[in-house]
C-alpha cells in the first residue's frame, strides 16, 4: 500500500509501474555509473592532461567522497526541505559537473569536478531511497528494493562496456584536441 503518495506514481498495492521502477532505478545508479564509466578511460585521462596515474585516480577517490558524504547531506535536506528540491539541485550539480569534467584541463581541476560530480550523484542514490520508502511498504517495497539491487548490481558490469564503446568512436585526446 501506498504511503504518502502525492500523485507523482500511480501504486496499487503490490504493484510497481514500470515507470517508478525506471525513474527510481536510474536515479539510483547515476552516482555509482560515474565511477564504473570512468575506469576505461584513466590512462587516456593521465595521458591528456599530462598526469602521473596516482593523481588521475585521485579523481574516483574524490567521487567516492563526494558520493559519501552527498548521502549525509542530501538526505539531511531531503528530511527537511521535501524530496524535491535537494533532488533537482543533485541532479543539475552532477550534470554541470559531467560536462565540465569533459571540459576539464588540469588533473586538479579534474579532481575538484568529480568531487562534486560524486555530490551531486549522491543526491539520487540516497533520495531514491527516500521516495520508495515513502510511497511503498512491506512486501511491495521489499521486492522493489530487491529490483533497485539488480539494477545497481548490473551497473558496475555494464558501464564500463558502455564507455569502451564511447573510447572506441571518440578518445579522450581527440576530444580534447578538438577543442583547442
Amino acid at each position: 500500500m501506498a504511503r504518502g503518495n502525492q500523485g507523482s506514481f500511480d501504486e496499487t498495492p503490490g504493484r510497481v509501474s514500470l515507470r517508478m521502477l525506471l525513474v527510481i532505478g536510474a536515479l539510483t545508479a547515476f552516482g555509482p555509473l560515474s565511477i564504473d564509466s570512468y575506469l576505461p578511460a584513466l590512462p587516456r585521462i593521465s595521458a591528456a592532461l599530462d598526469a602521473d596515474a596516482s593523481q588521475v585516480q585521485l579523481s574516483l577517490t574524490s567521487c567516492l567522497i563526494g558520493l559519501a558524504v552527498g548521502q549525509l547531506l542530501a538526505g539531511s535536506a531531503s528530511d527537511r526541505w521535501g524530496r524535491r528540491p535537494p533532488l533537482l539541485v543533485g541532479i543539475v550539480a552532477f550534470i554541470a559537473a559531467s560536462i565540465a569534467c569533459a571540459l576539464a584541463t588540469s588533473v586538479w581541476q579534474l579532481i575538484a569536478l568529480r568531487l562534486v560530480q560524486g555530490l551531486g550523484g549522491a543526491a539520487g542514490v540516497v533520495i531514491s531511497r527516500a521516495v520508495v520508502r515513502d510511497l511503498l511498504s512491506g512486501p511491495t517495497a521489499a521486492r522493489f528494493f530487491s529490483m533497485l539491487m539488480m539494477i545497481t548490481g548490473t551497473g558496475p558490469m555494464v558501464a564500463p562496456l558502455g564507455e569502451s564503446s564511447v573510447m572506441v568512436r571518440l578518445s579522450w585526446p581527440e576530444y580534447q584536441a578538438s577543442r583547442s
